[in-house]
């Protein structure tokens, strides 16, 4: 991708990329909890993630903490340094600074694949006391319909409704998220997308 696309799309990199950081500490925990033997081929992917995350961070960030895979195992987390040593034991880390568009594109389905589980838990919310915002989730879905258009061949518009439906939502559902979408962006804090 060109430097445009990394100026150009930032506000939408950023908002996935937030989703990044959780889930691949949710792989690498199930890893170590598991024969981590089993899970080489995975274990590089997890590698490749972290780069990718830190690429991003490093990019839009000042002084991100973490500069490197051992800062992101080790930085912050108690445990980090052993899980780096088990995990390195079996796979060597590859810093990787140069990514190519398909690695970009997997990277930013991979960070999307937790909204539709985000509009699951917003939908069964109780209205008394929220723990889901929808203009959050909304900003999300945004973010990936935009940055999915820069690698499509042909160029779609962004469409939440369309989004709801391909991901086995029903109308009533997305009924429901717009309606509170609304609700929430008359006193939400923060930028709305």
């Amino acid at each position: 991708m060109t430097d445009y696309f990394w100026n150009e799309y930032g506000i939408y990199i950023e908002k996935l990329n937030y989703e990044a950081e959780e889930l691949i500490w949710d792989i690498v925990n199930r890893i170590v909890n598991t024969n981590i033997i089993e899970y080489e081929e995975e274990l590089k992917l997890v590698y490749h993630y972290i780069s990718l995350y830190l690429f991003i961070c490093n990019k839009y960030y000042d002084n991100f903490p973490q500069k490197n895979i051992c800062d992101f195992f080790c930085k912050d987390y108690p445990e980090g340094e052993k899980i780096f040593k088990t995990i390195s034991d079996r796979v060597k880390p590859k810093e990787q600074t140069v990514f190519e568009d398909r690695e970009l594109e997997n990277y930013f389905d991979f960070c999307a694949s937790v909204i539709p589980n985000h509009i699951k838990q917003l939908l069964k919310d109780n209205p008394e006391d929220r723990h889901w915002s929808a203009v959050s989730i909304n900003g999300k879905i945004k973010s990936y319909l935009i940055i999915k258009n820069q690698f499509a061949q042909v160029k779609k518009p962004v469409d939440i409704k369309r989004y709801f439906t391909e991901n086995d939502f029903s109308v009533s559902d997305y009924n429901s998220f717009e309606k509170r979408q609304l609700e929430e962006s008359a006193y939400y804090r923060g930028i709305q997308l």
